[in-house]
């Protein structure tokens, strides 16, 4: 089985300096670009992990104080919450690819979606010509 661990906004500024500078030093992303988006935005660490590497994840950054969510990728609906962390978090989980064919899911809440920075905008806009076009009027 796959599972995907996902790391929920936080605004303690405490907590997002610990946990960001972990997520930096595990991926090598810049702490501060990690830090601005951990605090806007719930962000995953990745997916394809089994499941003693997820529960060694979760329990790493949960150590840090963060709020975490393991996902169970081979079910649609299977989530693991944690549920010793701060309650003043927003959900803002990112969205999982969904599939309709053969599945209703008009019960189901809506995940709520991610906001972009302005920043991470523009570098999707730049990035991924094919989705995103700007027409420009002559003036």
């Amino acid at each position: 089985m796959a599972f995907q661990v996902i790391l929920k906004r936080t605004t303690d500024p405490e907590t997002l300096e610990r946990v960001s500078s972990e997520v930096a030093a595990i991926s090598g992303a810049p702490a501060e670009q990690v830090r601005k988006a951990l605090e806007t935005k719930s962000i995953s660490i990745g997916k394809d992990f089994s499941e003693e590497k997820a529960a060694e994840l979760r329990a790493r950054f949960e150590s840090l104080g963060a709020e975490t969510v393991v996902k169970d990728l081979s079910t649609p609906s299977a989530t693991q919450p944690a549920t010793s962390t701060p309650s003043d978090n927003v959900d803002a989980s990112e969205q999982p690819q969904k599939t309709t064919q053969g599945y209703d899911d008009e019960d189901e809440e809506e995940e709520e979606g991610v906001l972009l920075t302005k920043e991470e905008y523009v570098k999707a806009m730049n990035q991924r010509a094919d989705i995103f076009y700007t027409e420009k009027e002559n003036v």
